[in-house]
C-alpha cells in the first residue's frame, strides 16, 4: 500500500489503543499529528509507570517534545548495567540515575533505538514527521562483558520503527538472526518486567507481538552482533502497551509473593532445549526497576526468568535464587502458579535450610520466613519421573497420632519427613471388611 499525504494525517492513540498503519511507500506532502498516549503516576505504591517507547518516523523524534512535559526521558547504555536496579539510565539531560551525578545528554529519539519514559500523570505526546516505511539492517548490539555468556551484559534498548505492530517470532526465526543473541524480548509495563522467549511469557500472558511505537531489550552475548528488523515481520496487533496469551507449553510457573507484590519465573521443558544458557529458550533476569521480591532459577551462576530444560531421564534439580523487596518484612510465600504438561512428573520444592520438602502439586503453596537480603542455596525444585524410584520414610509407631471423634477418624503426622508426601490409607473391621 502506498500513500501520498497532501493533506493532514492523523494517527490516534489512547487508553483503548493506538493506530496501526502498514505502507509500502509514504510521499509527505502534508503534515502528520501522530499520537502517543502514555499513562503516568503508580500502578501501586512504589510501582512508577515507565514505559519503553521508541520512534516511527526518520531520522528521529526531538526529545524537546517530551522534555516539555518531564525530565524523565532515558536512554540505556549497555556497559553501565551490571544487575543492579537503576543501573544504566542517563536522562535526557545528562543525568546518570544510579550515582546522581552527570553524564552526556541526548537530543532526540533515534530510528531503531529505544528510550525509557515516565510521568506523574497520563498525558498524549504529538509530533510528526516522514513515516518510516524500510526495514533496519544493521542496528550495532554492544557488548561489554569479559567473556561470553556473562549475564549482566550485552542488553540492548531498541524500539519498533514502525507505525505498526511487530512479529517477534518472525524476527527471531530469519535465517540471519545474529550470533550469540537470546531470542528472548523484554519489556515493561506498570514497572513489572514483561520476557518472552519461543511461545513461553512471564508473567502468565505475555507474548510475542509488540505494539507500534514500543522500546524492547535484546541481550546478545558477544562483540560485533547487528540486529534487523526487517518490513516482514509488520503486523497489526491489539497488544495494548504489551500484553497478551500465553500458550501451552510443558512448564512450571513459580510466582514469589510479598507484601502484595509478587514475581515469577519459569521452568520449561522441551526435547530440543539445551543444559546451561540456551539462546532458543532461555531469558537471562533483567533486574530493572522493581521494588518487589524477585525469583529466579539458577544456570550456573545466571538468573533465569524463563529457564528451557530437556526432559529429565529420571530427576532434575533446579537451585532457586530469591531476593525479597526493598522494605522486606520477611515474610515470603512460594507458589506454583502453572504446572502444565507434566502429568508424568513429581514437581518437588525444597526448603533446605527447614529441610522440607512439599509436592507442588498437592500443596501449592509454601510461606517462610527469611532474613534481609539474597536467598541463595535454600531452595531446589526437583522434577521427576513417576516411575523413578522414591525413597518413602519407614513406617513407625511413633510417626503417627490416630484416633476417633465426632463419627471421623483423624490421622496427624508427628514427623516433618512426611510434608507434602501423598498416601493410601485403607480401613478395616475386626471381620476384615
Amino acid at each position: 500500500v502506498s500513500l501520498i499525504n497532501n493533506g493532514t494525517l492523523n494517527l490516534k492513540s489512547d487508553a483503548s489503543g493506538t493506530a496501526s498503519l502498514i505502507l509500502d511507500s509514504y510521499t509527505d506532502n502534508g503534515t502528520e499529528n501522530i499520537e502517543l498516549f502514555l499513562t503516568g503516576g503508580e500502578a501501586e505504591a512504589g510501582a512508577y509507570r515507565w514505559h519503553y517507547i521508541s520512534a516511527p518516523v526518520t531520522p528521529s523524534i526531538p526529545a524537546s517534545i517530551f522534555e516539555a512535559h518531564t525530565q524523565d526521558l532515558a536512554q540505556f547504555i549497555e556497559g553501565n548495567y551490571t544487575g543492579t536496579t537503576e543501573e544504566g539510565w542517563i536522562a535526557s539531560d545528562g543525568y546518570i540515575y544510579s550515582t546522581g551525578s552527570y553524564g552526556q545528554r541526548f537530543y532526540d529519539l533515534s530510528l531503531g533505538r529505544g528510550y525509557d519514559y515516565y510521568s506523574s500523570s497520563d498525558y498524549t505526546f504529538t509530533f510528526d514527521g516522514l513515516l518510516n516505511t524500510s526495514g533496519l539492517e544493521n542496528i550495532p548490539l554492544a557488548y561489554s562483558g569479559a567473556e561470553p555468556g556473562s549475564g549482566n551484559y550485552g542488553f540492548n534498548l531498541l524500539g519498533n520503527p514502525f507505525t505498526s505492530g511487530l512479529s517477534w517470532d518472525a524476527i527471531v526465526n530469519l535465517p540471519d538472526y545474529p550470533l550469540n543473541t537470546s531470542k528472548a524480548v523484554f519489556f515493561t509495563k506498570d514497572n513489572i518486567q514483561y520476557t518472552y522467549v519461543n511461545g513461553v511469557g512471564t508473567p502468565e500472558g505475555a507474548n510475542g507481538h509488540i505494539p507500534p511505537m514500543q522500546g524492547f531489550f535484546v541481550k546478545t552475548s558477544g562483540t560485533g552482533n547487528a540486529f534487523k528488523i526487517p518490513l516482514s515481520a509488520r503486523e497489526h496487533n491489539s497488544t495494548p502497551r504489551y500484553k497478551g496469551p500465553g500458550g501451552s507449553i510443558p512448564l512450571i510457573r513459580l510466582a514469589v509473593s510479598e507484601n502484595g507484590k509478587s514475581d515469577e519465573t519459569v521452568i520449561r521443558f522441551d526435547d530440543n532445549a539445551k543444559e546451561g544458557i540456551d539462546l532458543d529458550f532461555d531469558a537471562v533476569k533483567l533486574n530493572i526497576k522493581t521494588n518487589g521480591p524477585s525469583i529466579t532459577s539458577l544456570s550456573g551462576s545466571a538468573r533465569m526468568i524463563i529457564n528451557g530444560l530437556p526432559f529429565p531421564e529420571n530427576v532434575t534439580a533446579i537451585p532457586l535464587n530469591l531476593v525479597p523487596g526493598r522494605g522486606s518484612k520477611g515474610i515470603l510465600t512460594i507458589s506454583a502458579r502453572q504446572i502444565e504438561g507434566l502429568s508424568d512428573f513429581r514437581i518437588l520444592l525444597t526448603d533446605k535450610s527447614a529441610n522440607k520438602t512439599i509436592d507442588l502439586k498437592a500443596i501449592a503453596e509454601y510461606t517462610f520466613d527469611v532474613a534481609e537480603g539474597p536467598v541463595a542455596d535454600r531452595f531446589v525444585l526437583t522434577v521427576e519421573r513417576n516411575q523413578y524410584e522414591v525413597v518413602i520414610p519407614e513406617v513407625k509407631g511413633d510417626q503417627f497420632q490416630i484416633y476417633s471423634a465426632y463419627d471421623l477418624i483423624n490421622i496427624a503426622a508427628l514427623s516433618e519427613e512426611w510434608d507434602g508426601l501423598k498416601g493410601t490409607i485403607r480401613v478395616l473391621t475386626l471381620t476384615g471388611m
